[in-house]
């Protein structure tokens, strides 16, 4: 097990040498570019590139905005849905510690049937 572990890193250290020396490249040709265009800005605009790169870059930005809008409008709705689950799980709870507590003053013959009232006052609730 050792030895594969070996192996591995050693597979893993020459694939770093190499990405290393191909990044290396690909910055030597980077910079050769950039001087061939030395510091004559027409050259580099001379097609209007750099304004068709501009409002391409304000579309990407906008779409990005639109798109941050949508999902802020979803966790606002999906916020409210939840505020108005939690108003009425805690209507039920207070429903259901009222109810507690008038069964325990009562008895067993009047439980029920105040219990029986409440469930059906609750199905009729949900099924509306």
């Amino acid at each position: 097990q050792f030895e594969a572990l070996q192996e591995e890193l050693e597979r893993r250290r020459e694939e770093c040498i190499q990405l290393h020396s191909v990044l290396a490249d690909n910055t030597r040709r980077m910079k050769s570019l950039g001087s061939n265009y030395g510091r004559d800005v027409d050259i580099v605009n001379e097609d209007g590139e750099l304004v068709l790169a501009f409002e391409a870059q304000k579309k990407i930005n906008r779409q990005l905005e639109d798109e941050l809008q949508a999902k802020e409008k979803g966790w606002r709705s999906q916020r409210d849905e939840w505020r108005n689950e939690i108003d009425r799980l805690q209507e039920e709870i207070q429903k259901q510690q009222k109810l507690l507590s008038v069964n325990l003053s009562k008895t067993p013959q009047t439980q029920t049937e105040a219990f029986m009232q409440h469930e059906i006052t609750r199905l009729t609730s949900e099924n509306l």
